[in-house]
């Protein structure tokens, strides 16, 4: 038996190393002797192909109901067993990793944070013999489990606009995708002493209707051609557009992103990260960030490399949501805000990032709707999506519906765990009511000191 490469989330088998590449991780990782460097080539090869693909190891070392023991790569240059829980199993206690690996690292989840200007690169440097080595310049290490693509994509969604409908601009694929270009121009994706990586340089959006394909061209000769990366990272850039669904090529062995618009799916070498993704239902289309770079030392090809979809409300809308009952909500504000009189305007924000309360306590609302008049702020409203009957849904959202009246005031639920068109219809009107009752309050309070109603 060898060491087994599997998927981290169904935990299907990649592929069984070969004895020389399986040898050669067991010694790097588990011992300090002295090895020579293309053992140790071969055991950072796989260290990078498991953090690049965000796989996990199977350990070869006992076999117990068809179980395997599991092992994940770790920053600085390692890799680590899983706790001897749940689904993990024991390893033998002559097994290398055993005696190497006897403890385990506790995970913390921070808040969802935004990524400030040089914060954008997520790709380290290959990792030398000579072991351990720097996080690159824009790295988030330490800062967060979150997905780091989608920490990247969220940022640029909310500094460039595209996480909101404004009352002003229509919210459409090219509208979002020029933003976000224009945006980008002047940003600063990473950075050392002497290089400074433009992020619009190595960015590439898809407006729809088959824009960016020569862009995408472009890209991978400017990545290919590149002399001077900032130290601890290596050249990388993103592809950002909609994504109407992924399939996997098991013959070829990658998977394909059919980008809406593009004849061609795009080559993508690991699974892609969805959001919630355990979920039944089909939430397509998605807004997709794609990462593209050179996957191993061994070719100089640029391939599609990670990769995060996030539910977007239609295919030709960049702007983020988390499910259908979602899009359903949106529309209801649409409507609801076309309907406002002469000189009041609504924006609709979906926030991507966490709010803390004045006791640190964090919440993210599904909606938080700007309400303005002849265009000045007169009000926030919350609104809530309420999408599940089950307890542990019911238990976060009391928890966290407090927090949202503590920072925000207004608050607006769409209550969709209803069914059927009478219901639902119902539960539209509530929330129109609800809004329409929010924006009276503010007109009689504001009477009293000279503005007039509406």
């Amino acid at each position: 038996m060898s060491l087994r490469e599997i998927e981290r989330l169904k935990g299907r088998a990649v592929r069984d190393l070969d004895k020389a590449s399986s040898d050669a991780v067991k010694r790097y990782f588990t011992t300090d002797t002295l090895m020579p460097e293309e053992n140790a080539e071969l055991a950072l090869t796989v260290w990078d192909r498991l953090r690049e693909q965000e796989l996990w190891l199977e350990c070869d070392c006992c076999s117990s109901r068809g179980q395997r023991p599991r092992l994940y790569v770790a920053e600085p240059g390692q890799i680590r067993r899983f706790p001897n829980t749940g689904k993990n199993i024991r390893h033998d206690s002559d097994c290398a990793f055993s005696k190497r690996m006897n403890g385990t690292a506790r995970e913390i989840l921070p808040v969802r944070v935004t990524r400030s200007d040089g914060e954008f690169a997520i790709h380290r440097a290959f990792s030398e013999p000579g072991r351990g080595g720097s996080p690159p310049s824009g790295s988030s290490s330490g800062r967060s489990r979150e997905n780091s693509l989608a920490s990247v994509l969220f940022s640029i969604c909310e500094k460039a606009g595209v996480s909101t409908l404004a009352h002003d601009l229509e919210p459409v694929s090219g509208n979002h995708a020029n933003a976000v270009s224009r945006w980008a121009e002047s940003r600063t994706m990473c950075r050392d002493s002497r290089t400074r990586i433009c992020l619009g340089d190595v960015l590439v959006c898809a407006g729809g209707y088959g824009n960016g394909i020569m862009q995408l061209k472009k890209l991978r000769e400017t990545l290919q051609n590149i002399e001077a990366w900032p130290s601890g990272g290596r050249p990388h850039g993103y592809l950002i557009g909609v994504v109407s669904d992924y399939l996997e090529n098991k013959e070829k062995g990658w998977y394909e992103l059919s980008f809406f618009g593009w004849k061609q799916p795009q080559r993508l070498d690991a699974r892609p990260h969805v959001f919630a993704e355990g979920a039944k239902r089909n939430r397509a289309p998605y807004l997709a960030i794609v990462s593209l770079a050179h996957p191993d030392r061994s070719t100089d090809k640029i391939h599609g490399l990670r990769c995060y979809m996030q539910p977007c409300l239609s295919e030709i809308s960049w702007f983020p949501v988390d499910s259908n009952l979602e899009r359903e909500t949106v529309r209801v504000l649409q409507e609801w805000r076309d309907g406002l009189p002469n000189g009041v305007t609504a924006d609709i924000r979906k926030p991507l990032f966490d709010t803390l309360t004045e006791d640190g306590e964090e919440c993210r609302p599904d909606f938080l709707l700007t309400i303005n008049r002849n265009g000045d702020c007169i009000q926030k409203i919350v609104v809530e999506t309420m999408g599940s009957a089950s307890i542990a849904y019911e238990e976060s959202k009391e928890r966290t519906h407090p927090r949202m009246k503590e920072i925000w005031g207004n608050f607006a639920l769409h209550d969709l765990v209803v069914s059927g068109p009478r219901a639902r219809k119902a539960a539209q009107s509530d929330l129109v009511k609800d809004l329409d009752a929010i924006i009276a309050r503010v007109n009689v309070s504001r009477k009293h000191i000279g503005v007039s109603d509406v």
